[in-house]
């Protein structure tokens, strides 16, 4: 191996733009790949792929092995392998302080293996990078440590299809083949302080970014773009991990799968910030950003200042054992399917139930529906929030099927949609609590938010806060008490009102409506004063 050209100067390595201070030492080891061997540009046969597949590890061991640095690669397009039967991805990183860093997105492309074998009987495509970590061992003593990838683009080859099917089909190796990942960040090992930057990730038939395992540190994602898979363009988890100024692009099967399974996080709590993000579709799940915790331990995850664009389902979905805390705050979501979904996914869950999560100022815009309830659901803040329906068949909100417990719905402005309506009975619980919403051109539909009321059908069954009422030859008012929250307010509009009402005295002449509150110590509704 030729000696290495080593540059020992702080102002060159401040200049870089991924650059880091490794450990504690002030000055950090620049090592250009050039002076190791040269990368043979532009050519995928077998004998160019091998020597920069070659090159590429043995220099970042030999960087490892003596201290670690940062490895600087070439400008160009240059394929790396893997080449199945001989390695199953393209680089593997197996020391601490390691930075690989190409020369930006445009100038420094790596080509991965986009063919399929079938090994073992199954279809395989091998990984771009993966970062090797101890195996789990006591309290993580023994970790890989501060690794950075930086400054290139990361190319498999194959990608979305919209064939989902798991596993890959060994007959055409279409599919989500989970051998064919971008960037595997942890597989069930201990790992710490791993930052990616200035990326593009694509065209992969598995993950993007992927963590595997319960013992990952921290990690930072920095204006990384992805996009173009038949799995999710992001599966990360780690204690404490920033995602901001990133995109995620379709088309794919998900933007983000975050605790995808039960038994994730090291068993302690973690906190999650995706910030200043673009979410941009198509995806074809219900969810374009999917949580599946199903253990309900505390991993907290905060959404702040996104946009979300072309979801044709949804963007956000909780499918069982979800403890959060979840905060949803400041976003734009735009031609989505709906903006939040509750549900389960069966058959690995230890705990159902989705609870203590916030959705807070965010805009809704030419959206199918804003928000379905479903299944176990405790401890959500709906407030503040506008939804502009695509038309006035949109729906605000739907509950049903469900038992709920301390739902707030608060201070949101619905225009040019279906009032809240309920789809099935409700298992148990509490309806909402709904206060001080408004709704712009909105539709009531009948045996929803309108309903037709005489003395032989004398039931009134709020659903919401808004009521529009038929009233045929009535006497009184009898109205559902069921799952109501003590305080509720229920505003009803009279449209037609055939007979006198002794209870309808204190209506509002002007709007034709009257009000009343709920007193769940004596366990019914009292008329307000108009």
């Amino acid at each position: 191996m030729t000696k290495p050209r080593v540059i020992a100067l702080v102002s060159i390595l401040l200049s870089l733009s991924c650059s880091k201070k490794i450990e504690s030492t002030l000055i950090s080891r620049i090592f250009n790949l050039d002076s190791f061997g040269i990368l043979i540009p532009d050519s995928n046969n077998i004998d160019s792929v091998r020597n920069n597949n070659s090159l590429i590890n043995t220099t970042l061991d030999f960087i490892g092995k003596s201290g670690g640095g940062t490895l600087l690669l070439p400008e160009g397009i240059f394929y790396i392998g893997p080449i199945p039967g001989e390695s199953r991805e393209g680089i593997a990183i197996k020391f601490d302080n390691i930075t690989l860093q190409g020369r930006g997105v445009n100038k420094t492309i790596l080509k991965t293996n986009g063919d399929y074998k079938i090994q073992d009987g199954k279809v395989f495509r091998g990984a771009g990078i993966k970062i090797y970590a101890p195996i789990y061992n006591k309290n993580c003593q023994d970790q890989r440590k501060n690794i950075t990838l930086c400054d290139f683009e990361l190319d498999g080859q194959s990608g979305f299809t919209g064939n989902h099917s798991f596993p890959a089909d060994i007959s055409n190796g279409d599919g989500w083949d989970i051998t064919h990942k971008g960037i595997i960040i942890n597989d069930d090992g201990c790992l710490e302080n791993v930052t990616l930057k200035n990326l593009y990730i694509h065209s992969f038939k598995g993950e993007l970014l992927y963590t595997g395992g319960l013992s990952t540190g921290r990690i930072n994602v920095l204006n990384v773009k992805t996009g173009d898979t038949n799995a999710s363009c992001f599966n990360l988890h780690a204690s404490e991990m920033t995602v901001n100024n990133c995109s995620f692009i379709g088309p794919a099967m998900m933007w983000m799968e975050l605790t995808a399974r039960k038994g994730q996080g090291f068993n302690r709590k973690s906190n999650s910030y995706i910030i200043n993000s673009q979410f941009v579709g198509p995806v074809t799940s219900n969810a374009g950003v999917s949580l599946v915790q199903g253990d309900s331990k505390e991993h907290n995850y905060s959404f702040l200042r996104n946009n979300f664009h072309n979801s044709s389902n949804g963007v956000f979905g909780f499918y069982g054992g979800v403890a959060g805390s979840i905060i949803i705050e400041d976003n734009n979501l735009d031609s989505v399917g709906q903006a939040m979904y509750f549900g389960i996914a069966p058959g690995y869950l230890s705990d159902s139930k989705n609870k203590n999560i916030i959705f807070k100022n965010n805009k809704v815009s030419a959206s199918g529906s804003f928000i379905q309830f479903y299944n176990r659901v405790e401890n959500v803040t709906i407030k503040e929030n506008v939804f502009r329906g695509i038309s006035q068949h949109s729906t605000a909100m739907i509950y049903g099927n469900c038992t709920m417990k301390n739902i707030l719905v608060e201070n949101n402005i619905f225009y040019n949609c279906r009032v809240t309506e309920q789809n099935a009975s409700l298992n148990g619980g509490k309806r909402p609590y709904f206060k001080k919403n408004k709704y712009i051109n909105p539709l009531f539909r009948d045996s929803q938010g309108k309903q037709v009321i005489s003395n032989s059908n004398p039931k009134v069954k709020p659903i919401s806060e808004f009521l529009q009422l038929y009233l045929d030859e009535i006497e009184t008012i009898d109205i559902d008490t069921l799952g109501i929250n003590d305080g509720q307010i229920l505003q009803i509009e009279i449209l037609n009102d055939k007979g006198p009402g002794q209870n309808l005295k204190n209506r509002n002449k002007e709007k034709n409506t009257i009000f009343y509150k709920y007193n769940e110590r004596k366990g019914k509704w009292i008329l307000q004063q108009s």
